[in-house]
């Protein structure tokens, strides 16, 4: 029986993210595979760009609103969201292209509605 593999983006590369992207990215946790990485600090960027694998994982760019695309056909395992509104839940069949997590915030007033929204 082949074993499934994971495939992993994570958004914050700072001391502990790094870590998990060494490690993910260096085999050392099986199942796993890191696809895409993304972090506000240019520093953490180049750091990324130079110690991953360039043909495996995706650098995203500062700027610019993120939407986590799916990036083939699948059933969502799970889902944590720190920033970006969760499109899908845990149990979720989709579609390669679907957007899984919104790069946009809607911020809500005291009735529920969206009063406004900002970009993460």
């Amino acid at each position: 029986m082949s074993e499934e593999i994971v495939k992993i983006g994570i958004i914050g590369i700072g001391n502990m993210g790094s870590s998990h992207a060494q490690r993910i990215a260096n085999g050392d946790i099986q199942g796993m595979k890191l696809v895409a990485v993304a972090d506000r600090k240019e520093k953490r960027r180049e750091w990324a760009k130079e110690s991953l694998p360039e043909d495996d994982v995706q650098v995203l760019p500062k700027e610019g609103a993120w939407d986590l695309i799916a990036a083939e056909d699948a059933t969502i395992a799970s889902i944590y969201t720190r920033q970006g509104t969760p499109l899908v839940e845990a149990g979720n069949v989709v579609s390669k292209g679907a957007v899984l997590i919104s790069g946009r915030l809607d911020i809500l007033d005291d009735n529920g509605e969206v009063a406004n929204y900002r970009y993460v």
